[in-house]
């Protein structure tokens, strides 16, 4: 599950094994990148506002989210 809060992109797993997870900006530059366990919840600040792609699990997972 992928939500926003101001600044921060907030990754909660529901996956029953580990997943890489990445972040880019809109223009393909990846911004972060992470591994999450089962379970876990990772917040990650985003310095700068706007619309970010976050994709995790080789892509199985994909959205689009706006930070402020």
């Amino acid at each position: 599950v992928f939500s926003a809060k101001p600044r921060k992109l907030v990754t909660t797993s529901s996956l029953r094994q580990p997943a890489d997870v990445r972040v880019y900006s809109t223009s393909g530059v990846a911004i972060a990148s992470f591994t999450i366990q089962p379970g876990e919840t990772i917040e990650t600040d985003i310095a700068v506002p706007g619309v970010y792609i976050i994709r995790a699990a080789n892509g199985r997972y994909m959205k689009k989210l706006a930070l402020k």
